[in-house]
């Protein structure tokens, strides 16, 4: 008898590891699959070459966020104009995040019904792009209000 994976393999372990990583690297993978459709990557390893330089410099990107901040120590012209097209774009990440989640919920409901719980960890594939959606917002928020209160007609 063999495992009867008559539906493919099994969530747990055997698709965990991708989809946990897509979740983590959602906009690497999203940045690089134009790419890899254009050249068409008749083998794996070239995805993978491909990813793991993209997935680095996200992290390197994330990091000197984290370090310098989305606007970097600069002087901004326009700061008004800046800080709205900031809050607008924040607020189109939350709408494209809210839309996600809603789109991955009526996909679950219908193409899984009455499963048990363990197959919740399919909503990872909406997980990643959805929490990086609500992240980049919130930096964009944060931005825009650090960039308001640096710039000379706020402080008087």
């Amino acid at each position: 008898m063999g495992m009867a994976w008559d539906m493919g393999p099994p969530i747990w372990p055997y698709q965990a590891v991708p989809l946990f990583s897509y979740a983590l690297n959602a906009p690497a993978y999203i940045v690089c699959w134009p790419l890899i459709k254009l050249i068409n990557a008749p083998a794996d390893w070239i995805e993978y070459a491909i990813w793991l330089p993209a997935i680095t410099a996200l992290w390197w990107w994330v990091g000197a966020r984290m370090d310098f901040g989305l606007l970097g120590r600069g002087k901004w012209p326009h700061t008004k104009l800046v800080a709205v097209v900031l809050l607008l774009d924040s607020l189109m990440l939350v709408a494209l995040a809210v839309a996600i989640a809603v789109g991955e919920y009526h996909s679950f409901q219908l193409y899984w019904p009455g499963h048990p719980p363990i197959y919740a960890i399919l909503l990872l594939r909406a997980m990643g792009p959805m929490l990086w959606c609500l992240l980049f917002a919130l930096a964009f928020v944060r931005s825009a209000i650090g960039l308001r209160s640096r710039s000379p007609s706020a402080r008087s």
